[in-house]
């Protein structure tokens, strides 16, 4: 079989995925609960989603300052608050194009503490063991094609986490129930439907969203991830002493350090 014929890795086409979503509109492929960005806007919004989603988990953790690791940071909405709160954050991605934005803002603000690599999706070797205060990702998980790939991250995250960090993911929980035309329908029953007409139903309601259209349906090829039941998620994570809460913030289920701060920690985030 010539080289041209044989299968890519999951990790290769990714790449490929979101080199060609990062060229195409980045901000809007991080976060598209709206069309169009200004780069303010995108900005400004992630300082917000730092301060209500963040902060109150590092303050409860006493974590103040140390070292931070972003997994998918794309351009760089959250990595910019980020950069402000910790004294070194790691920011990695698998595609060069959606974090030519991020070294563009780094640039024009003189941020220096940021080291932003480009990975293979499955792992963070330039990240040093048990150095991480804190680890960060969010719309990122959801797009791992196997679940090899996110247990393959939750081992890195477990091996560079210091015995005192937190961690803050968001992973796709799945009830065995999915919407179609706003009725709840049992997946089973979709199972025999022919795949591409199966897409075409799930994603007919973002179809129709005003001011997103067919952007929404180019946004869902690719790498359209697995999901977990709850119990699934939280005995993933025990299984690498990975303690978890689940936090649903506007929507979305991240899964969090349960744990309490050491002793001695401070009581309040600075930054």
């Amino acid at each position: 079989m010539s080289d041209e014929r044989a299968p890519r890795s999951h990790s290769a086409y990714a790449r490929d995925v979101w080199e060609g979503r990062g060229k195409a509109a980045a901000f809007f492929h991080t976060c598209s609960s709206q069309p169009e960005w200004t780069e303010e806007d995108f900005y400004v919004a992630g300082e917000r989603e730092f301060a209500s989603l963040c902060a109150p988990l590092l303050c409860r953790m006493g974590i103040v300052g140390g070292t931070a690791l972003e997994i998918g940071s794309g351009p760089g909405r959250v990595t910019m608050p980020l950069s402000g709160y910790f004294d070194k954050v790691y920011a990695s991605d698998i595609s060069e194009s959606m974090t030519d934005p991020l070294r563009s803002e780094l640039a024009r603000r003189d941020i220096s503490n940021v080291d932003v690599a480009l990975t293979d999706g499955s792992s963070f070797p330039h990240v040093p063991s048990g150095s991480v205060d804190f680890v960060f990702s969010t719309r990122v998980f959801i797009h791992m094609p196997t679940k090899g790939i996110v247990h393959a991250n939750l081992r890195e995250i477990a091996r560079v986490l210091k015995p005192t960090g937190a961690f803050q993911i968001h992973l796709r929980l799945f009830d065995g129930v999915v919407r179609v035309c706003g009725l709840p329908v049992p997946r089973k029953l979709l199972r025999p439907i022919p795949r591409p007409v199966r897409f075409a139903l799930l994603w007919m309601k973002r179809l129709c969203t005003p001011g997103i259209g067919p952007r929404s349906y180019a946004y869902a090829r690719g790498t359209y991830g697995v999901s977990f039941t709850r119990v699934e998620a939280t005995t993933m994570l025990s299984a690498l002493r990975l303690d978890a809460a689940v936090n649903v913030h506007d929507g979305i289920t991240y899964f969090e350090s349960a744990g309490q701060p050491a002793e001695g920690s401070a009581d309040t985030p600075g930054g």
